[in-house]
């Protein structure tokens, strides 16, 4: 299954946001790398961009996508990070996939 979400990032929260994913990237690589395991998720990207003037995230996630532990403190963390950072604006629409697996 794949899976892609819009999301605006807040007034004021870009880079609260950035600081959190730069985390994911790198203290909290390998912690994220388990819980990606535990929800049987492949891939998980958040990339940025902007539109007059304006920041917004397309999260993209390949998987099984089992619901996250939230008693795990790094989902609790990630979960508070979108709720401060980012409103969800939409679904994206998958087109088309295509991988080498």
């Amino acid at each position: 299954m794949i899976k892609s979400v819009v999301f605006k990032v807040k007034s004021g929260h870009l880079e609260q946001w950035r600081s959190w994913c730069n985390k994911l990237m790198t203290s909290l690589h390998t912690e994220g790398l388990n819980t990606l395991r535990e929800e049987q998720v492949t891939q998980e990207v958040a990339f940025i961009f902007e539109i007059k003037g304006e920041s917004y995230v397309l999260g993209f996630a390949e998987g099984d996508m089992l619901p996250a532990d939230m008693s795990r403190e790094i989902n609790k963390k990630h979960k508070q990070a979108k709720e401060e950072c980012l409103e969800f604006i939409g679904h994206a629409e998958t087109l088309y996939s295509l991988k080498i697996s």
